[in-house]
Order: structure tokens, then sequence, then C-alpha cells
């Protein structure tokens, strides 16, 4: 029996569970992958199956280009999770990933398609909201990687001397989508 997690496309399914009632579709922050999602089905009742969302240009899609624009990663993975959507559903997202989660969601009601039962979001201002802090993603790279630790958005391994450049490693797919992120504002549908 495989311990890998089941793949198709953009949807990991750390735990497959076909007899669950319901999926809680997962969004990672910017620079996140699915696998920062690979834990989380021991902390969900049975019911549930938990679908990690995998970006392109990250995790197993590295090698496809990255996208800059937070619309333009729901446009992404749009199409791939609809065969997924035949269950009641929910989303959930963190930071970048709550924008990407409010956008899927969005697009769903203005297509008149099932929507999802419930959007959870975290480390997210409301979109109509004004951002009141400093924006990140253009601060020199040395900078930037002492801000990612400071906001411990790296991995506890990547921050270790043993490991200098690890976080540059991660730069690209860390900083690629804000500028996109953060001027995101509200359109009425």
């Amino acid at each position: 029996m495989s311990t890998q997690p089941a793949v198709k496309a953009c949807v990991i399914y750390p735990k497959p569970n076909p007899h669950a009632r319901m999926r809680l579709f997962c969004f990672p922050y910017a620079g996140g992958t699915a696998a920062v999602f690979r834990n989380w089905p021991q902390y969900l009742p049975a019911e549930v199956e938990l679908c990690a969302v995998q970006y392109p240009g990250r995790g197993s899609r590295i090698a496809e280009p990255l996208s800059e624009d937070v619309v333009d990663l729901m446009n992404e993975v749009y199409s791939d999770l609809q065969p997924f959507l035949k269950k009641p559903f929910a989303f959930f997202g963190h930071s970048m990933g709550a924008l990407v989660g409010y956008e899927f969601a969005r697009r769903l009601q203005r297509e008149g398609q099932p929507e999802s039962l419930q959007l959870f979001v975290s480390g997210c201002i409301a979109p109509h909201e004004k951002i009141i802090y400093e924006p990140t993603y253009n601060l020199p790279e040395a900078e930037f990687i002492s801000e990612l630790r400071r906001l411990q958005g790296t991995p506890a391994e990547a921050n270790s001397v043993s490991a200098p450049t690890a976080p540059v490693f991660l730069l690209p797919s860390a900083k690629h989508p804000l500028p996109r992120t953060r001027c995101l504002r509200l359109v009425p549908m």
C-alpha cells in the first residue's frame, strides 16, 4: 500500500476518504504549498475529506509558471476542481489563499454553480478594507528574508545555520504573487 498522497492536477489528498460526506478545500498562503495541510486530516471528523490545493509553480507543480495575480491563480485551479465539487464542500484559505478561496467562491456564485457551505479565512484583511501596513514584497532580498523569518513564514529547517540559502530558494514563490495580492480590491459582482 502506498503512503503517497493521491494527486489529481492541483488537488492533493493527504488522506483520501471516498466515504466522506463533504470536502474541505484548503488554499495555502503565498509561497506555501499543499503540503502545509498534510497533517490536517487527523484533526477533522471522519466525514470530512481534506483536499489541499497546489498552485502552479509550487510544490509538485514547480515546473509550471508562477502566477502573480490572485484571480489568475483561482482561474488556474478552477476547472481542475470542478469534478470534485459534486459533494457538499467548504473552503479554507490562509493569507493569499484566503483571497484565492474568496475569488473562487465568488466565481461559483456568479456562474450559478453549487456554492461552498462555508468560506473560512485567516491571516487576511477583508477585500473591502484599507490596507494599513507597509508592503513587504518589494523589500531587498536580505530584508525580505528577515521579514519572512520574523513572520515565521519559512520552515524551521530553512532557518538553521546549516541551511542559510534555503530561504533564497523560496523567494520566487513567496514574493511573486504578493504585489497583486496586496493590491486586490473588491469588484462588485
